[in-house]
């Protein structure tokens, strides 16, 4: 099959979906239609890894809530850090939160952390519990470096 490339630049101005043959006798550099083909690869290869990403790893909708589950354990870590060290910590620590460049009110972070505990505030990585999205972060994570490393088909 002879590879369309979608879009190159002639003296007479772009052509949208030619072959090699067709940009050329239109003017294109070899240059130019080398990069067209390339790009062409480019995006074979960018589109294979995304399906063995899918096969692999999951699909869209799994991996946007393996990756809002390790975003809201991140998020609720942190904001307990935060507390802890802001009514626990030493004077350095207190000094050091107190300079951060983007200071969050205590209380804010109390509140938030309080709506999840009364249940106001619903976090499905709490539903599921820690270990399941652990693994689950684990295997989708592994599954996804391995599309990435694996070699060109």
């Amino acid at each position: 099959m002879t590879p369309i490339i979608p879009s190159i630049q002639t003296p007479v101005g772009i052509m949208l979906n030619c072959t090699a043959k067709e940009a050329l006798a239109a003017g294109a550099t070899a240059a130019d239609v080398k990069k067209g083909l390339e790009a062409i690869e480019a995006i074979k290869d960018r589109e294979a890894i995304r399906l063995r990403i899918t096969a692999d790893a999951g699909d869209i909708p799994s991996l946007l809530g393996t990756t809002s589950d390790a975003a809201a354990l991140g998020l609720i870590a942190t904001l307990q850090l935060f507390v802890l060290v802001s009514e626990a910590g030493t004077p350095e620590m207190k000094a050091a939160l107190a300079a951060l460049p983007f200071p969050m009110p205590v209380a804010k972070a109390k509140a938030f952390l309080d709506d999840i505990k009364k249940g106001k505030i619903k976090v499905p990585a709490l539903i599921k519990g820690t270990d399941a999205v652990y693994a689950e972060v684990a295997k989708r994570s592994t599954a996804t470096a391995n599309a990435l490393a694996a070699p060109k088909a």
